[in-house]
């Protein structure tokens, strides 16, 4: 791991080799995420979401700290859009604690079923904030993923899966986040937006001191920074893979912490999806999957249509 953080490593990978390494990270991306709200999960009973948030993003703050001084990356935190940026770190934050929130009542498969619908929240909201052209095969499929989401809440005035409202919330928070981060990430830096986001959620936790903190035992405490540590990984292995790899080919690797989720779940817990669960996230994910494929076909035509009258000139 070391030499590949090295700043200035040596020769270049290949494409394949890049990729590869792409879904790799994006695939333990998904093994820290569910670790990092395992860790979470078992400790939500004893300590408020305030001092969960605080601590995570203290230990995350110091982890970027940390590897940026050591690699020689501080210029990486500065500073241009300081209102996206802003914005960024807001949405986050409240995405955040509706997801423990909801992480404290529901098994984790379920919640992690939720949060796919971020991607789909992106590409409807992406011709109104982004100006990019969704075609109706898109659209249809934002329709059908939505659609799942309703079969999850279970439709039903007797079964209605009411907590599920606040991951759906999150996904929904997050979705607009990631929108605010393709609009800045011409002047922020990924490490950048990672470290801010970081240390407004640290602020925010910390805000909520009056609120009334619990004591935590030395348990808690190893949980607490074993959760923080493990999130700013995830972070940087996200990161990291979607610039070794095409966006269209990590995607789909990230729906394998579904898979993590439901085994964590069960060995911890004994929790498994239900019939409703089952059929929703395949709907969304489905959905999900089938927007990242079109997503990758119109990016094709695209540079293909770019390509045309530079090879007429020739």
């Amino acid at each position: 791991m070391i030499p590949y953080l090295r700043r200035n490593s040596s020769a270049p990978r290949s494409r394949t080799d890049a990729t590869g390494l792409g879904i790799a990270f994006a695939v333990i991306n998904g093994v820290f995420i569910v670790c990092n709200d395992v860790a979470i999960k078992l400790v939500t009973a004893d300590v408020t979401l305030g001092q969960i948030i605080a601590v995570r993003g203290v230990v995350s703050v110091v982890a970027i700290l940390v590897y940026v001084a050591a690699f020689g990356r501080l210029t990486d935190l500065r500073v241009v859009n300081f209102g996206g940026q802003a914005a960024r770190a807001g949405l986050m934050v409240s995405a955040t604690f509706l997801y423990f929130f909801g992480l404290r009542q529901m098994p984790i498969a379920d919640l992690t079923t939720f949060t796919f619908i971020a991607p789909i929240v992106v590409a409807a909201a992406s011709p109104f904030f982004l100006g990019e052209p969704v075609g109706w095969r898109r659209w249809t499929a934002i329709v059908v993923g939505f659609g799942g989401v309703i079969v999850m809440l279970r439709p039903s005035p007797d079964s209605f899966y009411w907590i599920a409202l606040f991951p759906l919330a999150s996904s929904m928070l997050g979705g607009m986040r990631d929108i605010v981060t393709r609009k800045i990430n011409v002047t922020e830096t990924s490490m950048a937006m990672l470290f801010y986001t970081m240390l407004f959620e640290a602020v925010a936790g910390a805000a909520t001191i009056p609120f009334g903190w619990t004591s935590l035992d030395l348990g808690d405490i190893a949980l607490l920074a074993g959760a923080g540590l493990l999130f700013a990984l995830a972070q940087f292995l996200s990161i990291e893979a979607f610039r070794l790899a095409e966006a269209a080919t990590i995607s789909p690797f990230r729906y394998v912490s579904l898979i993590w989720a439901m085994i964590a779940g069960f060995v911890i817990w004994g929790h498994l999806p239900d019939g409703w669960t089952l059929a929703g996230g395949s709907i969304i994910v489905g959905s999900g999957l089938y927007i990242f494929h079109r997503q990758a076909v119109v990016a094709r035509a695209l540079r293909a249509a770019r390509a045309q009258p530079t090879r007429r000139s020739e």
